[in-house]
């Protein structure tokens, strides 16, 4: 079976309520978002961020300013989560940008979001999602304590080496065990 918490697909019409309802049902108050910076091959997600924020993409930008449309995708996250703060005098929202290189600085990043929160919303390409579960694991984020929402589906793949999805056998076999996976379904 699949490893995940749970996975939900949502239409894209719908992203903006799904996400407001989630933090509302379980009462989190206090979530956090993990994004990338902006690279030529890292863009490609944050298509379906924009109807997190219940918009519609454009379709022009799409196609000319890449590095724009990445950095509207977060803003429209922030929007939500901001708008929740409005409603609830109890809710925190703070964003992160992962470093790309630089080892060192993704665990300073990872210790201060462990420090921070509990809920952390994942918007990065997938091989940096699995990158930054493996890096939690190493700086012990408790799989009780923790909860990653994943914004983007995760397919196992030979890119990836999921060899825990078909015989339990690999250092990461409990990697998803606390992720939370919410993607689009494309109506």
């Amino acid at each position: 079976g699949n490893p995940l918490i749970a996975s939900i697909s949502p239409t894209y019409n719908s992203l903006a309520f799904v996400y407001k309802k989630m933090m509302k049902q379980y009462n989190w108050t206090n979530v956090l978002l993990l994004h990338a910076d902006y690279s030529d091959d890292i863009y490609n997600s944050y298509d379906d961020h924009y109807h997190i924020g219940g918009r519609k993409r454009n379709a022009k930008m799409a196609t000319h300013d890449k590095a724009k449309r990445q950095e509207d995708a977060i803003d429209v996250i922030k929007e939500v989560f901001k708008s929740l703060e409005n409603d609830d005098l109890n809710f925190s929202f703070e964003s992160f940008s992962f470093p790309s290189n630089n080892d060192y600085e993704k665990n300073i990043v990872l210790e201060k979001i462990k420090r921070m929160g509990r809920i952390i919303i994942l918007l990065l390409e997938e091989e940096q999602m699995i990158e930054v579960l493996r890096l939690s694991k190493k700086i012990n984020f408790d799989q009780k304590e923790f909860m990653f929402i994943l914004t983007y589906e995760l397919i196992p793949k030979d890119k990836i080496l999921a060899p825990w999805l078909r015989n339990g056998t690999s250092e990461d076999m409990h990697l998803f065990d606390n992720v939370f996976q919410v993607t689009a379904s494309g109506v």
